[in-house]
């Protein structure tokens, strides 16, 4: 599968929603992946540590979180993610 359109998510923190551009049947598990600064640390007062959330056949959210408190809280400026999912079609 390719495509999906990326908002964020209310004024949820640190979440954003991906929505597939195809219908799937079920959505077998989606993963994303951070992509940090080239040579600066990962920051830790901010979201670094990007999570899954609420698996559907129309796409799921992904949620950046503190590695220091586990809380929700949104990426510094300027982070990219890549997300991939693996899905059911029939």
């Amino acid at each position: 599968m390719s495509g999906g359109v990326v908002t964020q998510t209310g004024s949820e923190d640190g979440r954003y929603t991906v929505a597939f551009t195809i219908k799937a049947k079920r959505n077998l598990g989606s993963f994303v992946n951070m992509v940090g600064p080239d040579d600066s640390a990962f920051p830790t007062t901010t979201g670094s540590d990007p999570q899954t959330r609420n698996l559907a056949a129309t796409g799921f959210d992904v949620q950046f979180k503190r590695v220091d408190t586990q809380a929700d809280a949104d990426p510094a400026s300027g982070t990219k993610f890549a997300w991939f999912a693996r899905v059911a079609l029939k």
